[in-house]
C-alpha cells in the first residue's frame, strides 16, 4: 500500500529535479555533461527532460545547451572564437 508519504516523496524529488539523484544514485546509465561534468543519468526517463545527446558524442545538460545556444544566436561565440583563432 502507498502511503502519502512516500508519494509526497517521490513528487517532491521529481519536481525539484532531484529523482534520480535521490532514489537510484547505484543504477547504471550515469554520464557526466560534455560541459559541466555535472551527473546526467541517461538510464531513466524521469531525468529525460535534463540532458540532450550531442553530435560529436557524449550528453550536455540542459542548462549548459540553453547557455551555449544563447551566445551562438547572440553572437558572443562567434566573437569569442574569433578572439581564440588570432
Amino acid at each position: 500500500m502507498v502511503t502519502d508519504y512516500i508519494l509526497c516523496k517521490f513528487s517532491f524529488a521529481y519536481v525539484n529535479g532531484i529523482f534520480c539523484e535521490t532514489f537510484h544514485m547505484e543504477a547504471e546509465g550515469w554520464r557526466d555533461c560534455a560541459v559541466c561534468a555535472k551527473p546526467l543519468h541517461c538510464g531513466c526517463i524521469m531525468s529525460r527532460h535534463k540532458y540532450a545527446p550531442l553530435d560529436f558524442g557524449g550528453v550536455g545538460c540542459t542548462k549548459c545547451l540553453l547557455e551555449v545556444d544563447q551566445s551562438i544566436a547572440s553572437g558572443r561565440m562567434t566573437r569569442m572564437l574569433k578572439e581564440i583563432g588570432q
